[in-house]
């Protein structure tokens, strides 16, 4: 096996919900999709690929298959996809909310046309 078992683990281990986020997208709830921060993702995925984390009791380096550094690198991309979906509905249901607000606020102002009453008009020669 080419990685520690401990590190795909959803809970407590360092991919987990990326690596879930990579095979069953629908598992995570909006708040463990909101809790994963995707810098550090990425650059942890990317010390564990240049070797530069010693994994497993014994200290030793262990190795990303090919496959699964592709799924976690996918994983950290369907993440950042719904962060951004996450910010598109938050910004336009407040701009909804603000539009709608205005709204509001427009009818309740009286724009009746004032009564004139008879205007003279006078010329100069």
């Amino acid at each position: 096996m080419f990685y520690s078992r401990d590190i795909l683990q959803k809970k407590g281990g360092q991919f987990g919900k990326i690596w879930l986020a990579a095979t069953k997208v629908s598992k995570l709830t909006r708040r463990e999709v909101a809790g994963i921060n995707v810098k550090k993702s990425c650059h942890d995925i990317v010390q564990y690929i240049r070797r530069r984390v010693r994994q497993g009791t014994s200290g030793k380096r262990l190795d990303f298959s090919l496959y699964l550094s592709a799924q976690l690198m996918y994983g950290v991309v369907l993440v950042h996809q719904k962060h951004a979906e996450f910010l598109l509905g938050d910004v336009t249901t407040t701009f909804i909310r603000v539009r709608g607000h205005a709204a509001k606020q427009v009818q309740e102002i009286n724009l009746a046309e004032p009564k004139l009453d008879k205007v003279q008009i006078t010329t100069t020669k």
